[in-house]
C-alpha cells in the first residue's frame, strides 16, 4: 500500500514550518515575491519558496537573477521540500548558493509535536553554518507595515501589497469618522481613481450638501459595492485601527477618531 504523502498542500508544508521556527524569527507570509520572508530580530532576512518537490521549476523561482543586484533581496535564499523529497538536486541548488530545506511534520514517531526541519536558521550574517549562503544584498526587502495575515503556500495566495494597508486604512478612516477626501488618498499614497469611477458601481459615494476642496471633489463615503478589506484581512484591520495615531492624514484632528 503506497504510503500518503508527508504534506497534502504547499499550505500545510509552509504552516508546519512557520510553527516550528526559533525564537527571534518572524515569518512574512507571501512578502516580497516569497511564500515566506523569515525575518530574524538582528535583521537577516532568508527567502523561502515552497514546493513538495525539489525540482528545476522551484530552483528557477528561488534562484537570484543577474537584474536582482541592485535590488532589494534576502541575506538567505532557501527552498523548502519535505523530507522525503528527492535529493537529485540538492547539489545544483547548493552550487546556486540555496539551501534545502526539509521540513517533517507534527507528530512523525521521532519528532516532537510541532515537527522538526533541517537544516538549523543562520543565525546573524557572518553567524552561520555551512548549509547556508550569504548573499549580502546592496538593500534588504522593505517590510509591511504589518505581519500579513494571509496563508502561506497558497496556490492562488492573497497578499498585503502596500495598496491593500492603505485601502485598509481607507476603510479604518470610513469606519471611525464616516468619510474620506482627495487629501486622505493623497496622503495614504492611494489613487482615488478606482474609488470613484464606475458610476453606480463605484466604490464610493459623494456626501451630499458637503463641502469641496479646491477642485471641486466633495468628502466621501462607502458605498454598496465597496469591497471589504477588513473582513479580507480579520487580523491586521484591528492592529490598523489600533495605530491610526501613527498614520491618520496630517490634516485631520485625532478627535474625530470614534472613541
Amino acid at each position: 500500500m503506497k504510503r500518503p504523502p508527508q504534506f497534502a498542500t504547499e499550505a500545510d508544508l509552509c504552516s508546519a514550518f512557520v510553527a516550528q521556527l526559533p525564537p527571534g524569527w518572524t515569518a512574512y507570509p507571501e512578502t516580497a515575491g516569497w511564500d515566506i520572508l523569515l525575518v530574524h530580530t538582528s535583521g537577516v532576512q532568508a527567502g523561502v519558496q515552497a514546493k513538495l518537490r525539489l525540482n528545476a521549476k522551484v530552483l528557477a523561482q528561488a534562484s537570484e537573477n543577474y537584474w536582482d543586484l541592485e535590488n532589494p533581496g534576502p541575506d538567505y535564499r532557501a527552498i523548502l521540500v519535505p523530507a522525503e523529497a528527492s535529493t537529485d538536486l540538492e547539489a545544483l541548488a547548493a552550487y546556486c548558493s540555496m539551501t534545502v530545506v526539509r521540513c517533517w511534520p507534527p507528530q512523525t514517531y521521532w519528532m516532537s509535536s510541532k515537527g522538526s526541519h533541517s537544516p538549523d536558521l543562520p543565525g546573524t550574517v557572518g553567524s552561520h553554518e555551512s548549509y547556508w549562503f550569504p548573499l549580502l544584498p546592496t538593500k534588504r526587502h522593505p517590510l509591511p507595515d504589518y505581519v500579513p495575515d494571509v496563508t502561506a503556500g497558497a496556490s492562488a495566495p492573497r497578499t498585503l501589497s502596500r495598496w491593500k494597508v492603505s485601502a485598509l486604512r481607507v476603510q479604518a478612516l470610513l469606519d471611525e469618522t464616516g468619510y474620506v477626501t482627495r487629501q486622505d488618498f493623497k496622503a495614504l499614497q492611494i489613487d482615488i481613481r478606482r474609488w470613484i469611477a464606475g458610476g453606480w458601481q463605484a466604490w464610493l459615494e459623494a456626501v451630499p450638501n458637503s463641502s469641496t476642496d479646491d477642485i471641486g471633489f466633495p468628502h466621501f463615503r462607502r458605498g454598496t459595492t465597496m469591497p471589504d478589506f477588513g473582513a479580507q484581512h480579520p487580523e491586521v484591520y484591528p492592529q490598523v485601527k489600533a495605530t491610526m495615531a501613527d498614520w491618520m492624514p496630517k490634516w485631520r484632528s485625532a478627535g474625530e477618531v470614534t472613541q
